[in-house]
């Protein structure tokens, strides 16, 4: 469960610049399937077979695979089941320098989109649109985040802070709430969680 967890939260981070985006309430039904098929494990101990507990246990076990591969992020659930082709090649040299070149590319590419054309300003920007926006694989992009911004989440609502300290520096008048939304967050709510969950992060 702790995994599961771990992907889920993954999975929004590396989608969902605004978390009030994320389908929460299906996250968390996820979450909790395990500890409703866990009344499947009793037989087994009042039984106190191994052969019953073996059974039992065979099931579960598909069942907790498949949900784990159905709320894992895609990037990571093709590196992991292709864990062992990778571990019999080899990458050479001029491989590894062709995707350093690309990679560098799409970071301009995303630089480009999200910040200096003010893509980070819209509340719901999705992972999908940077993708688009790159012309490439969604799986370049997301490693390309995480290896030259921090992630996607990190990464626009940095530039979301930033610009909320600029706009009250400029409009010393205007309100907690309206300096959020100008920012690009959906409420002052919404920045304040960012403004933690960063600054924390940092510390």
């Amino acid at each position: 469960m702790w995994k599961v967890w771990g992907c889920i939260v993954e999975a929004r981070d590396d989608n969902y610049s605004n978390p009030d985006d994320f389908p929460l309430a299906y996250a968390q039904r996820v979450w909790l399937a395990p500890v409703f098929l866990t009344p499947f494990i009793w037989p087994a101990f009042l039984t106190d077979s191994p052969s019953v507990m073996a059974w039992m246990c065979l099931p579960l076990s598909v069942f907790n695979v498949v949900l784990l591969l159905n709320v894992m992020p895609a990037w990571r659930r093709g590196i992991i089941l292709s864990e062992t082709e990778q571990e019999e090649t080899e990458v050479g040299s001029r491989e590894r320098i062709l995707m350093e070149e690309h990679t560098a590319q799409i970071a301009q590419k995303i630089e480009e989109y999200v910040k200096e054309k003010q893509g980070f300003l819209d509340p719901h920007l999705k992972m999908d649109q940077v993708v688009d926006h790159c012309g490439t694989n969604r799986t370049y992009v997301s490693l390309t985040f995480k290896e030259h911004f921090g992630g996607f989440y990190k990464y626009v609502n940095q530039l979301r802070l930033e610009y909320y300290e600029q706009y009250m520096q400029q409009h010393p008048k205007s309100t907690k709430d309206v300096a959020a939304q100008a920012s690009g967050f959906s409420s002052y709510q919404s920045y304040y969680k960012a403004y933690q969950r960063l600054v924390n992060a940092q510390q």
